[in-house]
């Protein structure tokens, strides 16, 4: 099926012009309000860009809010824990998270990682959501390009023709 150049420019622009829209209210019409822009960092700082693309660059970011469209109770338990990063960010370097550098970021999620009981909950919920980025981009095309990852073809690997008797003496 083909599809024609001016249909596929309208669908891509309409997307382009929605995604501030679906980023505000992904979350059943709650709204992430200033929390988005530190749920971006935090997925950017999981999975950063280099010479190949990032989370955010991938839309990791945008796929995570949608996930968490059906459970407010978990939206409200991520906010919670951004707070606390956002927090320990502006204690830390006078910054919200967002703003500091990757290095600082990075730098705040270690000290969270290493926590004792103080930062417990806030550990936990990182520590989903790195799982989660990290199960989202390793699964990405881009991410099979990056580790030029080649999966085998339908019969196998075509090199490997010696079949493997089974002892059924036993």
């Amino acid at each position: 099926m083909r599809i024609a150049r001016r249909n596929l420019l309208v669908s891509v622009m309409g997307l382009t012009l929605s995604i501030p829209l679906i980023k505000r209210y992904a979350v059943g019409g709650q709204g992430i309000g200033d929390l988005e822009d530190s749920f971006s960092a935090l997925i950017d700082t999981f999975v950063p860009t280099d010479e190949y693309p990032g989370a955010t660059d991938l839309g990791i970011d945008l796929e995570l809010i949608n996930l968490f469209q059906e459970n407010k109770t978990y939206w409200h338990s991520i906010s919670e824990s951004l707070k606390a990063v956002n927090q320990l960010s502006r204690k830390l370097y006078s910054v919200n998270f967002q703003d500091g550098s990757l290095e600082q970021r990075t730098s705040i999620l270690e000290i969270l990682f290493a926590s004792d009981s103080e930062h417990e909950k806030t550990k936990l919920q990182l520590r989903t959501l790195l799982n989660r980025t990290f199960g989202l981009f390793y699964t990405s095309q881009p991410a099979f390009d990056m580790l030029d990852y080649h999966p085998p073809s339908e019969g196998g690997y075509p090199d490997y023709d010696r079949s493997v008797p089974i002892d059924t003496s036993k």
